[in-house]
């Protein structure tokens, strides 16, 4: 699976990338505790390719504001693109987003 290039082929390749997902979602529980105090949010993990996967709960959520990495900065573009004819259309905040001048 191309979702495992990174990992060593082992029997354990699953397992550590468990591992690594539970130790970034931990993480990410950390911050919006710390830095996002007097609002409200919440937090969802998934299994499967995580564009596809962001893309598909956004939109199935409706979700307003979608936070991205620099690593999956062509998500925003790609959800942005899945909402046309929506109610959400053009109302998206695409944080993470490269300004173009």
């Amino acid at each position: 699976s191309p979702l495992f290039a990174d990992y060593d082929a082992t029997v354990n390749t699953r397992d550590a990338a468990k591992a690594e997902a539970a130790r970034f979602a931990a993480e990410a529980k950390a911050i919006i505790r710390e830095k996002g105090k007097g609002v409200t949010a919440s937090f969802y993990t998934g299994e499967g390719d995580p564009e596809q996967e962001t893309i598909n709960f956004a939109k199935a959520e409706q979700v307003d504001v979608l936070l991205c990495p620099p690593k999956f900065r062509t998500l925003i573009g790609k959800y942005q693109k899945a909402l046309v004819g929506s109610e959400l259309a053009g109302h998206v905040l695409a944080v993470g987003q490269e300004r173009h001048r």
